[in-house]
Formats: C-alpha cells, structure tokens, sequence
C-alpha cells in the first residue's frame, strides 16, 4: 500500500501548492517577496505555464509545511538531490548546491553528443 504522503504528492500538481503558499502567505506580492521571485513568477507557476526551479521548490515547501520531496516531484524535479539526513529542512547553501548538481547534470546531457562525435573523429584518424 502506498504512504499517504506519496499518493497525495502525486495527485496534488504545481498550481495548487502554489494557491496554498498564497493562501499561507497572505497574497501573491508577499509571497513573491518571501520567495524571491516576481509576481509574474508566481503567476506562471499558478497557471501551470511554468514550474518553479529546484530552489524555489524547497521554499514553497517552507512556506507549505510540505515535504521537500513532494513538492520537487511535482514539479518534476528529480528529489534525490535532497541532501541525506533530514531533507524536509535545507539550508540556503543546500538548495544551492541542489541547484548546481541539476544544472551540471543538464549541461553533462547536453555536451555528450559532442563528446562522443569528437571521441569517434579521433580514433577514426
């Protein structure tokens, strides 16, 4: 059987944690304020046109009370980055290092092809 903290992070999306840190926040410019983004920011996160990046996924899971995880899955965020030990709570500098990995995984994605053709250019001479 699954926890409940799994099947509800699977059925809640992006734009409802979103409305609920709104909703915790006041309105929509204090929670702008608290998560250090634009108030268009939090708009095309509540419209489902974007998701928040990985670290203000960790705030929205602060304001939220959320797991960390959660929030991350539903965003699409791999939660594995979460630091060992007790991941519901980052630091300012874990979230940032969260943040490095998932950018250096997208660049290391993104460069491979190149390096695999430049690999094969230099054993075929």
């Amino acid at each position: 059987m699954r926890s409940a903290s799994v099947y509800y992070a699977q059925c809640m999306n992006v734009a409802e944690i979103v409305e609920e840190a709104r909703a915790a926040s006041g309105n929509q410019l204090e929670l702008s304020r608290r998560m250090g983004v634009t108030q268009s920011a939090i708009s095309r996160w509540a419209a489902g046109q974007t998701v928040p990046a990985f670290d203000s996924c960790l705030r929205l899971a602060q304001i939220t009370g959320r797991p960390a995880a959660d929030v991350l899955r539903a965003a699409g965020h791999d939660p594995s980055l979460l630091p060992r030990g007790d991941p519901e709570a980052p630091t300012e500098g874990v979230a940032e290092t969260a943040r490095l990995k998932q950018t250096l995984k997208d660049v290391m994605r993104l460069v491979e092809p190149f390096t695999r053709s430049s690999r094969a250019r230099s054993l075929a001479t």
